[in-house]
């Protein structure tokens, strides 16, 4: 799992849970003599399941924040603005050394060195989140402690089980209840009452109690079960381990309780006399006295509740006000609905599904295999000739080029320019086609209007699929509109197709349809990193290149002083095949790479001394470019010569790694 999944949820459920809680807040102050207790303790529940539940909804509104300075596809839109918000405040921060002229070696300038760094190499998003689980854990051992503490206690002082005649009326008003009976304890020391545990819970009584105090006190711990408020307590205190950090959820899980108790309390004085109620308002007087309450980080109920609190949870059941009915039906309806739209936090992507049958009418062009110069170009003359482009070529310039796996050729003429690239097998990886030279400017048209409709275009998309890459259209399980806009008086339109992968929904096929005619045209495909890693289970026989070798079973070869990079002679001792070790264990843990997979790529590598550089890295360093065939399928991994750690990676959806 990647840390963006994390996050995604962390954020997401951070910003719109606290701005739920801070309407609570308001709402149970105003509202509460109308709504009612119960229905107040239904909200709560729902902000839990927005803080618990990673559930994720597609939503079309949510489309137009994506940050285009998030390129990390991984990162839905609410976290990517958060990671662009901070990225930015970071880099203010960095400003002020320059504007104010302020030292070097100052503490201030220091950090905010440090800490600019660690946001451009995704070292801090590491240390967050490492700080995130050390505290999770911190309040989760905090938690266990407590209860295994509270549960010695309860058991050492277990005095006898409920007998005699205040037994038989305990099983009277399980029956009134229509609840099964739970075990009951007298224990000593006790200071109140309270049902205790969540899987077997049984209920624990001071030995103190008075019979004329104990059928209510039992009652008062029979409706908390029939309420499921021993459930309600384990689920607090999850939303309290999750989210330790955020101090609305503290605040929110006090209140919670407090508002469990006074919904209880509903429970148990409905339908009694005004007699009986002063007697149950009595026994909270008397067992407020006792103010060691088990707390919220006890899985235990508790009558006990002092001060404000006491006084006004005893004038709510004096006066015994009654909920408005409509009203708290309504907004328990509209607080689920807008529950709902709590989780529509994902982009939407329209789901296109067409039969096989609809596309079938072409037969596949694609090849068995290439394995010449000739056979590459008699391949791409087909496919530029196909009914999908419709390209006359016939006095064209071809040249063909073996590379790493595969060919790319090129075609000339002219008024026309194309060119693709193939693997041996002939899949189609990546092709490109224009009438001129494109020099003009991209020109955006407003409201995305298009003469084909996006169905209509998923369809096509999928019908070339089937054509050049057959069994492709099933790897497709949605699309996403891009943008349309003019280029050298031609209307063009952008799609991706999406898959789905170990680290969730991402890019398999990008398409670019000029879409100003009667039919629509492709005018130029790439395959996405996902799907070449999913095809690749072969190893390349021949290296393509005179430098290249075989390095961890890789193709690979250092960079040339030709191609003038900076690079300096490395150590006698340095180990490039360990180096890469670490490159590629890079790459098995955050983009779930395979050794198959990885064969797909021709390594280039160089080292770097002390110097910075073109990485700004004052410290020995090997870089590692894996190149393919593909102009988007590549990866760059830093590696720290000394110790093997990894300073710097990019790769599938990501600008600066």
């Amino acid at each position: 799992m990647r840390k963006a999944m994390i996050y995604n949820y962390l954020l997401e459920a951070t910003i719109i849970a606290s701005i739920a809680i801070v309407l609570m807040l308001i709402l149970r102050r105003l509202l509460r003599k109308q709504l009612g207790s119960r229905v107040i303790a239904f909200a709560w529940l729902l902000v839990a399941i927005r803080l618990l539940c990673p559930l994720s909804l597609p939503n079309p509104a949510i489309n137009e924040i994506r940050s285009p300075f998030a390129t990390d596809e991984a990162m839905r839109p609410i976290s990517g603005q958060v990671y662009v918000r901070f990225s930015d405040f970071v880099s203010d921060l960095d400003r002020l050394y320059y504007r104010y002229d302020l030292p070097e070696d100052s503490l201030f300038v220091q950090a905010v060195d440090t800490m600019n760094h660690a946001v451009y190499t995704g070292d801090f998003a590491t240390v967050a989140m490492w700080v995130w689980l050390v505290g999770a854990c911190g309040v989760a051992g905090w938690f266990l402690y407590r209860n295994i503490r509270f549960r010695h206690m309860l058991r050492a002082g277990r005095v006898e089980a409920l007998t005699g005649k205040v037994e038989m009326e305990y099983h009277q008003l399980c029956v009134k209840r229509k609840v099964n009976p739970l075990p009951v304890f007298y224990t000593d020391p006790l200071p109140s009452a309270c049902l205790v545990g969540v899987f077997q819970p049984y209920i624990a009584l001071p030995l103190t109690s008075k019979p004329n105090e104990t059928i209510h006190v039992l009652e008062h711990e029979i409706c908390h079960y029939k309420g499921w408020d021993h459930v309600w307590g384990l689920v607090r205190l999850l939303c309290c381990v999750i989210h330790w950090f955020n101090p609305l959820v503290w605040l929110a899980a006090s209140l919670s309780m407090t508002d469990c108790e006074l919904a209880c309390d509903e429970r148990v004085t409905k339908g009694m006399d005004e007699d009986r109620r002063k007697e149950y308002a009595s026994v909270l007087v008397l067992a407020a006295a006792r103010r060691n309450a088990p707390g919220l980080p006890v899985l235990a109920t508790g009558m006990t509740m002092t001060g404000k609190r006491l006084r006004e949870r005893v004038r709510s059941i004096m006066q015994n006000k009654q909920a408005v009915k409509w009203l708290a039906i309504g907004f328990a309806i509209l607080a689920s609905v807008l529950l709902v739209f709590a989780f529509a936090t994902s982009e939407y992507h329209p789901a296109v599904r067409f039969a096989a049958a609809d596309r079938a009418e072409m037969a596949s062009i694609k090849p068995a295999s290439i394995t010449t110069h000739e056979e590459a170009t008699v391949y791409a003359e087909k496919l530029f000739g196909s009914p999908y482009l419709q390209v006359d070529l016939t006095d064209a310039a071809w040249e063909a080029d073996r590379k790493h796996g595969g060919f790319e050729v090129s075609a000339r003429t002219a008024d026309e320019q194309c060119d693709a690239s193939f693997l041996t097998d002939g899949t189609v990886v990546h092709f490109y086609h224009a009438e001129n030279e494109r020099s003009g400017m991209v020109e955006p048209v407003p409201g995305k209007v298009t003469g084909h409709s996006w169905e209509e275009l998923a369809d096509y998309l999928l019908g070339f699929l089937d054509y050049a890459l057959p069994g492709h259209s099933n790897w497709v399980e949605a699309f996403r509109e891009g943008e349309v806009y003019e280029l050298d008086g031609g209307l063009y339109a952008q799609m991706t197709g999406l898959m789905v992968t170990s680290l969730g929904v991402e890019d398999a096929y990008t398409f670019e349809v000029r879409v100003d005619g009667d039919a629509p045209r492709m005018s130029w495909f790439r395959m996405e990193q996902p799907v070449l890693a999913r095809l690749w289970q072969k190893e390349i026989d021949d290296l393509a290149s005179p430098e290249a070798h075989r390095l961890n079973g890789l193709v690979a070869r250092a960079y040339t002083n030709r191609e003038q990079v900076t690079q300096t002679q490395p150590p006698e001792d340095a180990s490039v095949e360990e180096m890469l070790q670490y490159a590629m264990h890079a790459l098995y843990e955050k983009y779930g790479e395979t050794p198959e997979a990885l064969l797909r790529f021709q390594v280039y590598y160089r080292y770097v001394d002390g110097d910075k550089g073109d990485y700004y890295y004052e410290t020995p360093h090997w870089v590692f470019d894996f190149d393919s065939i593909s102009p988007s399928d590549f990866y760059t991994v830093i590696v720290h010569a000394p110790d093997g750690g990894i300073l710097y990676t990019s790769g599938r959806g990501e600008g600066n790694g």
